[in-house]
């Protein structure tokens, strides 16, 4: 017989105090789509987190601070329009 080992899953208010974000927050980004890290949906209401994927979210330095993933993902679309443009130009050039 196999037998699997679980690690002991933390709750949503313990995964929310270790990554430095309020429960509601850590609601917000799963319901949007966005988790701040990869999560069990334990029951239909429970879900229930690894604590060594947040662990790794903390030392990726994965999770952000309010706004601060809309800056990161604005900051990269302008860096890829300015590199397509410089692209175009040197294109041009030649």
């Amino acid at each position: 017989m196999t037998q699997h080992v679980v690690a002991e899953l933390l709750s949503e208010r313990e995964a929310a105090r270790k990554l430095g974000v309020s429960l509601p927050t850590l609601r917000r980004y799963r319901r949007e789509g966005r988790p701040l890290c990869s999560y069990i949906r334990a029951t239909d209401k429970r879900v229930a987190y690894d604590p060594a994927d947040i662990a790794a979210a903390v030392a990726m330095k994965r999770v952000p601070a309010a706004g601060e993933a809309e800056a990161i993902a604005a900051a990269g679309e302008a860096e890829i329009a300015a590199a397509g443009e410089a692209e175009t130009a040197a294109s041009d050039a030649s």
